[in-house]
């Protein structure tokens, strides 16, 4: 979420930021909501000072202030309602990008290091036909996309799986096991709410949401925490907590939750990178923490 305050204080910047990632409307209304909210607030504050008499009234001052309630009461909703709109929209604003993220899409994508040497070969294989993946079956049950790993590719897979746990646990990561369905706030907190909306699973009785990173559970577990909590040395402390975590049918996935000011951020991001096994994930059913 951005900061409304330094939004208003520097309109022009922020939008430019935003643009750079599609969010130039999303941000102009938000704007405009938050100058139609901020347009009430003198109105409702009036209105309450006239409704607060001090002494015995007068007939003609409690005919005066039953107008004066009547109008204090639409004015205030109608504040209520546009606080709930921009809320609504401050929802659909991303977070500003970095000033060294580069712009564009693939074909812009800067490396930053390759480790090893790139093998080269003449007719590479899709990794469905190395290993033993039962596509077919899988299909009929979940329908596209999805595939059995069976035999020694499911060995091999929980092998890659027990090396990374291996490596985080002798580096002072704690083993977790996570709880893969999480309330709307998780959702909300990590982003997913309310733009990937279309794209997760939901219990509707029981209004849980199916996780579909470990980022989720990982960052939402100390989000209580890091106002509260001295050992994780609050907003201004340094050092980072890093996270960790392995999901089902997928790969294992490092997070690291920064703190602190921007300078320290960037060396923190950077030992997150050189010291933590990145990947992409789907269902998290592992994770590890470790604070520094």
């Amino acid at each position: 979420v951005i900061d409304l305050k330094s939004a208003r204080n520097d309109p022009t910047g922020t939008r430019a930021a935003l643009a750079r990632k599609g969010a130039a409307a999303a941000f102009d209304a938000l704007l405009k909501a938050d100058e139609e909210w901020r347009a009430l607030i003198p109105g409702v504050d009036t209105l309450r000072g006239r409704a607060k008499l001090k002494g015995k009234p007068t007939p003609e001052q409690l005919e005066e202030l039953t107008v004066v309630k009547a109008e204090l009461q639409e004015l205030e909703a109608r504040l209520a309602a546009a606080e709930a709109e921009r809320d609504r929209l401050l929802d659909f604003v991303p977070n500003l990008p970095h000033l060294s993220t580069p712009d564009g899409g693939e074909d812009d994508f800067v490396v930053l290091r390759e480790v090893g040497t790139i093998p080269q070969i003449a007719a590479p294989k899709e990794h469905t036909e190395l290993g033993r993946f039962d596509m077919e079956r899988a299909a009929r049950l979940s329908g596209s996309r999805f595939g059995y790993t069976m035999g020694a590719a499911a060995l091999l897979q929980l092998a890659v799986f027990q090396m990374a746990i291996s490596k985080l646990a002798g580096k002072g990561f704690t083993p977790v096991l996570p709880p893969v369905l999480v309330r709307e706030e998780a959702m909300y907190g990590t982003g997913f709410l309310p733009t990937d909306a279309a794209n997760l699973y939901k219990l509707e009785a029981d209004e849980l949401y199916l996780t579909g990173t470990s980022e989720v559970f990982n960052v939402s577990s100390f989000g209580a925490e890091w106002h509260l909590s001295p050992e994780l040395g609050g907003w201004c402390g340094g050092g980072f907590v890093g996270l960790f975590g392995l999901t089902c049918g997928a790969m294992p996935v490092g997070y690291c939750a920064l703190r602190g000011l921007p300078s320290a951020d960037s060396a923190n991001h950077a030992a997150c990178f050189n010291g933590a096994i990145l990947a992409t994930s789907r269902r998290s059913a592992f994770s590890a923490c470790h604070r520094s």
